[in-house]
């Protein structure tokens, strides 16, 4: 089986496309669609599969490697044998099957930079699938009440995942919300650690404020405790803040690349540490517009809250996946 015969079809959201060649679902699988998300299958084939499981039962056509100088010479010899005897026998060589090759899909949207490119794609996004995504914010939260915030950081990367499909214009549902569950670790590990971070120095901020103010510890004074807690409320949004700023590809790493949560962290800071100012001010602009549904009778939350993800889906397709 060859990689550059156009034979094969794949499937985009209600849209089926072809014939390409392998090399083109190559291409896609790693710029712009999962190989375990994308659908495959040849003309006259039973079912669709996955690209991934196509690759296992046909490992001739991956990629392979570029030949050597002198592999390269001991071809053209051979070529130039085969050329020789063709002649020699005066027979005249196949003309090769003239096949169209189809022009290539525009898949999702087109990457934008810069953050008012990417506010707008992300409200692209949700409005895309409004309904869904406001039914897949309110199971969000709720799912991440009842159990606590243990399940914040599942509820996180599937709006993560929605996010992104439709960005790629596929189909989505509010249901779809729960297959974050499949990142249930790494998203936990994710926020965990951010929360670490963020949470030390707040608590020594919270600390010193209280020591040059004089605020009581005291759990009978309501009053002062009020304040104490508030200072540290304070200080952990603060700090939250710059540390989201550096981990701000995390969850879409953590979503489309199935990374762990400390490496999907690691992989984001060693992109944002360039640019940490701008990211600051990115992820500060992304959470306001996000919170300003609370003045909705926090109604409003469940329509701005999912632009936060998908801002960062908008971000992160332009600055790592269109490599």
């Amino acid at each position: 089986m060859r990689r550059d015969e156009p034979v094969w079809y794949y499937r985009l959201g209600d849209r089926t496309l072809g014939p390409v060649a392998w090399e083109e679902i190559e291409e896609l699988t790693e710029d712009t669609v999962q190989a375990r998300e994308l659908l495959v299958a040849r003309g006259g084939d039973e079912s669709w599969r996955t690209a991934d499981q196509v690759l296992a039962e046909h490992p001739e056509l991956a990629a392979t490697p570029e030949p050597s100088e002198a592999a390269r010479e001991v071809v053209e010899s051979a070529a130039r044998g085969r050329e020789w005897s063709v002649a020699e026998t005066d027979e005249e060589p196949p003309a090769p099957e003239e096949v169209p090759r189809p022009a290539r899909a525009t898949i999702g949207m087109t990457p934008e930079s810069g953050l008012g490119g990417w506010i707008s794609q992300a409200w692209e996004i949700v409005t895309g699938d409004l309904w869904a995504f406001v039914g897949a914010t309110f199971l969000a939260g709720v799912i991440s009440m009842v159990t606590c915030g243990i399940c914040t950081g599942a509820m996180q990367a599937g709006l993560t995942l929605m996010a992104i499909r439709r960005y790629r214009k596929q189909d989505v549902s509010a249901g779809m919300v729960f297959e974050g569950f499949r990142y249930f670790v790494p998203g936990l590990v994710v926020l965990l650690i951010v929360g670490l971070i963020a949470f030390v120095p707040a608590a020594i901020v919270t600390g010193a404020a209280v020591v040059a103010t004089g605020a009581s510890l005291n759990v009978e004074d309501p009053e002062a405790m009020e304040q104490v807690v508030n200072i540290l409320r304070f200080a952990i949004n603060g700090f939250s803040l710059l540390v989201w700023a550096g981990a701000f590809y995390a969850m879409p790493l953590v979503v489309d690349r199935e990374m762990g949560g400390w490496e999907a962290i690691v992989a984001s800071w060693e992109h944002t540490k360039t640019r940490y100012a701008s990211y600051l001010g990115t992820q500060f602009v992304l959470q306001t517009i996000a919170g300003l549904g609370a003045l909705a009778c926090l109604v409003g939350v469940l329509v701005t809250a999912p632009l936060l993800p998908a801002g960062q889906v908008a971000a992160y397709m332009y600055h790592m996946k269109r490599r």
